[in-house]
This record gives structure tokens, sequence and C-alpha cells, in this order.
């Protein structure tokens, strides 16, 4: 008969196993970060396009761009009743809420929101660039659109314009995927960048 013989594995063996794993895992780890990193700024760059479209959508209805900010309407009684915010006029087309402030977290699941934002103060993510919503204005009639920046990764509910489009305390956009931004430009293409917008890339549209 043969008896079996229990094999031990050594303290200085198991060690060595340890290490290996610790390495591998080292090894891995950077790479598996970097490809939900990637994931992230894809969908990024597929809410961009989503709020393209309706804003496009919303021209076709209204014959022009929604604005940036918050205007007030002009009534008999003068201008009391205040007109509302892109993401309110664009809801619609959006299948999204259009009844809550910038601030509500409901927004934070929805297109409105960058998955790489971590804001406190608003729920939105993104920065439009003031001209083209600045009031009666088309996407046919601005002139170089593949040039002009539409809307960007920004800190919240905010536009630039000339005097923020440098890099200063004030500049709005902000370079959350791998030091990079991402941008819709004017003509509905999408790209990441790792320079400053510049005044040329925001006016004049034609």
């Amino acid at each position: 008969m043969f008896s079996k013989r229990i094999v031990h594995f050594t303290i200085i063996e198991l060690l060595v196993v340890i290490a290996i794993i610790a390495i591998l895992a080292s090894m891995l780890l950077p790479a598996l970060n970097k490809s939900r990193s990637k994931a992230k700024q894809i969908q990024c760059a597929n809410n961009l396009k989503s709020i393209g479209s309706a804003f496009q959508l919303y021209e076709m209805d209204y014959g022009m761009i929604p604005y940036a900010d918050q205007r007030w309407q002009a009534t008999p009684q003068g201008y009391i009743q205040p007109d509302r915010y892109w993401f309110i006029k664009i809801a619609p087309y959006l299948n999204s809420r259009n009844d809550l402030t910038y601030s509500d977290s409901y927004y934070r699941k929805t297109v409105y929101c960058c998955p790489e934002y971590s804001g406190s103060s608003f729920a939105l993510s993104y920065c439009a660039n003031y001209y083209p919503t600045s009031g009666n204005v088309f996407f046919s009639r601005i002139k170089k659109p593949s040039k002009k920046m539409f809307f960007c990764d920004g800190n919240g509910l905010q536009y630039m314009t000339v005097n923020t489009c440098s890099p200063a305390s004030d500049y709005p956009a902000v370079y959350r995927h791998n030091s990079k931004l991402n941008v819709l430009w004017c003509d509905f293409h999408i790209t990441g960048t790792d320079k400053f917008i510049c005044s040329s890339d925001l006016y004049p549209l034609w």
C-alpha cells in the first residue's frame, strides 16, 4: 500500500506567491482604471451629442437656439415673467423633467451631467458658449461651425465668453478626462482636447 504524502508550503513560498499576486495586481489596476476613465469620457461625449441633437430639434421647432442663461420675457405689464434656462427648454427632446432647478440631484443621472463631475453647487456639468445662445441665432447662420465651440466640460451652469476663455481663476472649462476637455462644436462633432479654449473658438459667429 502506498501512503499519501501531504505537501506543505513553507512560509517563504507563500510569501513569494503573495508577492507575485501583488505585482500582477499593481500592473493590472492602472490599466483597469484607465479603461474605466475612458469609458466615462465616451459617455460624456455621448451626453454632449444628445444635448446637441436636442438643440437642433428645438431650433427646428422654434426657429432659434434657446438662451444659455435665464432671460426675462416682455409682457404688456413689462419684463415680469422669467424665461427658462436652456436645460429646461430642451428637456422634452431628452425625455427629461422640466420642473426642477439646476441644483437638483436628479440631473446628476442624466445627460446634463458628466459621469466624472464631482461638483457640489450645480447638478449640471456642461458649459455653453454664450454667443450662439445669446438670442435670435440659428445654426445655419454660423460660419465655420466646425471651429466654434458650442458646449464643453465645465463647472456647472455656466457659459463662456471672450472675457472668461483664458486660463484664469474664472475659466469655466474643466479638463476632467485625463487632462482633456470634451468639446461639442457648432457642427456637432465632438473632440477631446488639452488646449485652452480661445476667443476665436467662441466668436465671431459670422
